[in-house]
């Protein structure tokens, strides 16, 4: 008997009442109807429902037994094999559904979805297509197309399929979500962010919008934001391990470990098989300084995924950190087999290769990196192993890294500078030319020179971002350019009524103006040339004064040996029309000094100076701030200070800040504003205050500043022997190269600790007494022979010392780059005042003031030869063996003694 139509349609109607009567009624129906397939099916999809997968089993097989060809028994069938693990037969079951349906839209979706788990993307992906095409109207189908598009890296594709099921349904929230993934995905991150706010907009229960919208605020920095959606997706759903996990990691980047360790170990409580929440856990506790317990957590991360290069390349930096090099290099190189295109393990083996004395080895990974990606961590690499290379040949390759490494800024230029001098002087022909040229230059030899860089582009433009960037330093160079601004003065001071140049000419001129006004005129000038130039000036002045019109020339030669500012009437120069070669000569040499006198006003005196030798060492800074640098280098990511810290040394045990995002920084002793300006650029949300006692300094500190948009330093004049008038106290203090310029080093010390916060922490550069020791010949030498510290003198002096070069009477003093500046070279050989220190002597004043020694901020190569040395001081930190390997190396602390103390 079967039942009636009547009956049918009650059964039907049942289905959506509760849970409980909808069971019910069905098992009336199949009791009195046993061999109808209906009550079976019905019964089944109830059971279904209620998540009773054994027993929907039976009664959905139940119905196919009675009737075979019911294409929608055959779904339910397929989507209870999904749910009781047997993938092979939901297949069957929703392939069966097609077959006698071909048309059954909804059986292409959840073979799709099917085939999608097991990793058959592009057969789930024509699923989806054929549904599309059967049900064109799905927002569903597109929906499911979309993600499977991005399990296949087509997001444009998948956009386009998320943007249709929201055309279709406007306030498909899910749909919003994935759209913003898809976006994020391609870098699209701020329509992304907007995407998943109108997903959490249309509906703000769902946790995967608000878990999306954190990781998109994460790769756009705003970590508190990201921390916020995090926490509000855990809100809503407290028992997703992937969430704390996720809060996990952006707690690291906030810098807040203990806390992220504490998000991380609840994600493992909730499922400990989530191997993500075992490599945050492992960077969590790896910048606590809990090294092993990292290494800990990496390995059992790569027990639950072998394939984590990630994990493999974290062990390797718990092994560095720890100086276990060569664990650290087998780690980083096991990571690199598991995925040839993880940069920041390339990276890390390159850089314990450079920091090991492998700088070859370690430059050619950068250059790998830089060819196939251009990564931060690439040129980062690249740019220090320039330092201590020195290239043996001229490639357009190296020519056009360097031109990128000055454009970009990838290090001081300063530091670049060797490198890219190197490779200039490495081009045969350019070589030869500068020999043939030593003892004679002419104007065929100019004319051969100016074609030879129209034809060589990349050279051309390489001495153009060094000369406008860096003082030379290199003697060949500077003297090479001597003799050649040498001869156009000559040229131009017999056509002196010619009003054009060539414009090769006009640019070569405006470069080596440039170069002259950075090194602050240190090149070598005959009485002849001061002649010629005094008359060029004079007749240069008067036409100006005249018609306003004079040979952009004449202007650029005098360019080259004096300051525009300071001996032509440069109202008239601003006003007229000129090319883009003087115009970047008026720029520099009278229009930025221009903003720094007007910006004088602005700065603050906050002390008196009284002190004598104060007072002596403001004049000569005064007369020469120092540096005269063009660009502040790159920060390669911002950091907090305990972060900094720990970089540094990871081996020692000091006291972190409670909350290091926002410390108070003073930068004692600023001179021209690049310390103060990289310490605010690399503590981002700092505060830093920047004091010295030259006005001229400060004013080119305040302009660099506002160049490179630094909001977060502040400039004020004062002598460090008055702060304490400051009633102020700071979380950081550095103090770096000016504590020895001062009367008594140890009291000016003294003043700067009493502005310390407890627990702060403190900068200090001093000069050394061994490392100087050629310095100090120097010194001496000059002050016997009555020299004075001006400009004509040390020129000269100079000049004399650029012939014996190669004397070890006077080491690395002569060949250092503050030897190739006025500015520079007095303050290396004639500064006013000088002491040098012990080590010693430092040890005994830090322990007298119960004061932490942290360690030395110097080369790691250094570290490693001493932890050698001395294997038992992993930390580096014992001053004693320090002074016997100082000792042992008497050049290490050529750059002073720089070091990081905590205030206990």
């Amino acid at each position: 008997m079967n039942p009636t139509n009547q009956e049918l349609k009650l059964l039907l109607d049942s289905y959506n009442l509760t849970k409980k009567k909808a069971e019910s009624e069905a098992r009336v129906f199949v009791r009195r109807y046993p061999l109808h397939f209906f009550g079976w099916q019905i019964l089944g999809a109830i059971l279904y429902r209620t998540g009773r997968y054994a027993e929907s089993l039976l009664a959905t097989q139940n119905s196919i037994k009675f009737n075979h060809k019911n294409h929608e028994t055959h779904n339910i069938l397929g989507n209870i094999y999904i749910h009781i693990q047997q993938p092979e037969n939901a297949e069957k079951s929703f392939r069966e559904a097609i077959h006698l349906t071909p048309t059954f839209d909804v059986a292409y979706t959840n073979l799709g979805n099917l085939l999608r788990t097991c990793n058959r993307l592009q057969e789930a992906k024509e699923c989806f297509l054929e549904a599309i095409r059967l049900k064109p109207n799905s927002p569903v189908v597109y929906f499911n197309l979309g993600n499977i598009q991005v399990d296949l890296g087509e997001y444009r594709d998948a956009i386009a399929s998320f943007r249709q099921a929201i055309s279709i349904q406007p306030d498909y929230s899910s749909a919003h979500t994935n759209l913003g993934n898809a976006q994020r995905y391609l870098g699209l991150l701020s329509d992304a962010q907007m995407s998943v706010e109108e997903a959490i907009r249309l509906d703000p229960k769902i946790p995967e919008s608000h878990n999306s919208l954190g990781n998109i605020l994460r790769d756009l920095k705003q970590y508190v934001k990201a921390e916020n959606s995090y926490r509000e997706a855990i809100k809503i759903a407290p028992d997703r391990a992937e969430l704390y996990s996720n809060l996990g990691a952006v707690l690291i980047d906030l810098g807040y470990y203990s806390e992220a360790a504490s998000s991380c170990r609840e994600a493992i409580r909730i499922n400990p098989k989530l191997s993500d929440s075992y490599s945050n856990l492992g960077d969590a506790l790896r910048e606590l300084g809990e090294f092993n317990e990292a290494i800990e957590c990496y390995s059992y991360a790569l027990t639950l995924n072998p394939n984590t290069a990630e994990s493999k390349n974290s062990i390797g930096v718990c092994y560095w950190k720890q100086a276990q090099h060569y664990l650290a290099e087998d780690s980083y190189k096991d990571a690199l087999r598991l995925n040839p295109n993880l940069d920041e393990a390339a990276f890390n083996l390159g850089w314990l290769y450079h920091e090991r004395g492998d700088k070859l080895s370690a430059f050619k990974i950068g250059l790998s990196l830089l060819r196939s990606r251009e990564a931060d961590t690439a040129k980062r690499l690249v740019a220090q192993c320039m330092t201590k290379l020195k290239p043996n040949e001229f490639s357009d390759e190296l020519a056009s890294i360097s031109i990128k490494a000055f454009e970009e800024t990838w290090l001081r230029p300063i530091r670049l500078a060797f490198f890219a001098q190197d490779l200039l002087l490495a081009e045969p022909s350019f070589k030869k030319f500068v020999e043939r040229t030593k003892t004679h230059i002419d104007c065929n030899d100019l004319d051969w020179f100016l074609e030879f860089l129209r034809r060589e582009l990349n050279f051309n433009r390489l001495l153009e971002v060094l000369l406008t960037n860096s003082p030379l330093s290199n003697s060949i160079l500077e003297q090479f350019f001597s003799r050649l601004r040498c001869l156009i003065l000559e040229i131009l001071s017999r056509k002196q009524t010619a009003l054009n140049l060539e414009a090769n000419l006009l640019h070569l001129l405006s470069i080596i103006a440039q170069q002259c006004y950075i090194n602050e005129y240190i090149f070598s000038c005959s009485d002849e040339e001061a002649r010629i130039v005094a008359r060029i000036q004079e007749k240069v002045s008067e036409r100006l004064k005249q018609s306003g019109t004079v040979s952009e020339g004449l202007i650029l030669i005098v360019a080259c040996y004096e300051s525009l500012s300071k001996v032509l009437n440069h109202e008239y120069l601003l006003v007229s029309q000129c090319s883009e070669s003087i115009k970047a000569v008026l720029d520099q040499q009278v229009r930025e000094p221009q903003a720094e006198q007007g910006l004088r006003t602005t700065i603050p005196r906050l002390s008196e100076i009284q002190d004598a030798v104060s007072l002596e060492v403001q004049s000569q800074y005064e007369q020469n701030p120092y540096p005269r640098w063009v660009r502040i280098p790159k920060t390669w990511k911002t950091k907090s200070i305990n972060k900094r810290i720990r970089d540094l040394f990871p081996n020692v045990d000091f006291t972190p800040f409670l909350d290091d995002i926002h410390p108070s920084v003073l930068v004692a002793g600023c001179g021209t504003g690049q310390q103060p300006i990289e310490v605010a650029c690399l503590l981002k949300n700092s505060e830093v205050l920047a004091v010295d006692l030259s006005m001229a300094s400060l004013a080119y500190a305040k302009r660099k500043a506002l160049e490179s948009c630094t909001n977060n330093v502040s400039f004020a004049q004062a002598d460090i022997l008055k702060l304490s008038e400051l009633n102020r106290k700071f979380d950081v203090i550095e103090s770096s190269g000016v504590l020895h310029h001062m009367r008594d080093p140890f009291a000016a010390w003294d003043v700067l600790l009493s502005l310390l916060n407890p627990k702060g922490l403190m900068k200090i550069g001093l000069y050394s007494d061994i490392a100087r020791r050629k310095v100090t010949k120097i010194r001496d030498l000059i002050q016997a022979s009555g020299i004075n510290p001006n400009r004509a003198e040390i020129v000269a002096f100079r000049q004399t010392r650029l012939e014996n070069l190669d004397s070890e009477d006077f080491g690395w003093a002569v060949r250092s780059p503050d030897f190739f500046s006025t500015s520079g070279c007095r303050d290396l050989l004639f500064h006013v005042q000088e002491h040098r220190m012990t080590l010693p002597v430092i040890e005994k004043y830090l322990n007298q003031r119960s004061l932490k020694f942290l360690g030395f901020e110097i080369d790691h190569s250094v570290i490693m030869a001493y932890q050698h040395r001395f294997p038992d001081d992993k930390a580096a930190t014992v001053l004693s063996n320090w002074d016997v390997f100082e000792n042992e190396n008497p050049d290490i602390f050529q750059g002073m003694y720089q070091f990081w103390i905590q205030k206990v």
